[in-house]
């Protein structure tokens, strides 16, 4: 890593971002990709600079671009009963046995939102069953954070933590194991091959994530929590999924219009300046706004 930062000095004959800038265009970089670069050479330099090698991390200079938020996807009601229903179909080459432990790791995607890489380096250790939590101190933004467990998610641990007990696997080995007793790092396998028999397309693993934030505000759980619940360092990664309230923001805005009976009434100087708009019910007048009457 140290040698490639040398190399990448070298060949940035000019400024830094003007370079990346070069090698965007004539590789037709995404911002998106652009941006992985960046953090990649980036940590390069960093470990050559702990090294001694370099006495300077050039990348700092060059800015992060701005990124489309994308189309979110995420599984309906019924893509996840086709695909519940294909995991626990006979498909040629995997042993039955292993359909539960393909829902399993199902169940904790949908039920906790945790990322990948949080779910399948997760151990025994870190689950509280009697507090319902996970506790993860290695996450995406840097800190550490409580996921916390539904009663479906703190029933389907419950088991694994009894199964493994019974097999004899120590406390702190990771939650998921295959049947060689290692750590199942990528279930890519199983997951795209019930996916192709369920003929559900555009879908990814991380697409888990998306559906568990997305029911969560179409359950009308407010932005900032799902945020939480999220792990998100900040509220605008979760604003990708505002658009999901837009019913309870039209519920919100009826909380304006008048309810039924009342009769809107105009009242106040008839010479201009300002008129107040008024709704006269049950003996009441109730000022709602203020607004200017021009003079005819």
């Amino acid at each position: 890593m140290t040698g490639l930062a040398r190399v990448l000095l070298l060949r940035m004959k000019t400024l830094p971002s003007v370079w990346m800038d070069e090698e965007a265009e004539e590789r037709e970089w995404s911002s998106a990709t652009q941006n992985r670069y960046k953090s990649s050479i980036s940590s390069c330099f960093r470990e050559a600079m702990r090294a001694e090698k370099v006495t300077r991390n050039p990348m700092l200079l060059v800015r992060r671009n701005k990124e489309p938020m994308g189309r979110v996807r995420n599984l309906t009601d019924q893509e996840e009963a086709d695909l519940r229903k294909a995991i626990k179909a006979k498909l040629r080459g995997r042993i039955m046995s292993g359909a539960q432990t393909s829902l399993d790791q199902l169940d904790i995607a949908l039920y906790t939102g945790m990322r990948k890489g949080e779910q399948f380096t997760t151990d025994g250790d870190q689950v509280s069953l009697t507090d319902r939590v996970i506790y993860l101190d290695k996450t995406n933004n840097g800190s550490d954070r409580y996921v916390h467990l539904n009663s479906a998610a703190h029933s389907v641990l419950d088991r694994l933590l009894k199964e493994h007990a019974r097999l004899g696997h120590p406390a702190n080995a990771p939650l998921f194991l295959s049947k060689r007793k290692e750590p199942i790092r990528n279930p890519r396998k199983w997951f795209e091959t019930a996916l192709k028999q369920a003929g559900i397309e555009g879908v990814t693993l991380h697409t888990l994530r998306h559906t568990f934030a997305s029911r969560l505000v179409m359950n009308r759980v407010p932005l900032h929590e799902v945020s939480k619940l999220m792990g998100h360092k900040s509220l605008s990664q979760t604003q990708r999924y505002a658009h999901l309230a837009g019913e309870i923001q039209l519920e919100a805005l009826e909380c304006l219009v008048p309810k039924p009976g009342t009769v809107p009434e105009q009242s106040g100087s008839q010479s201009g300046s300002l008129a107040t708009n008024t709704i006269s019910g049950q003996g009441q007048d109730v000022v709602v706004s203020r607004s200017y009457q021009p003079t005819y």
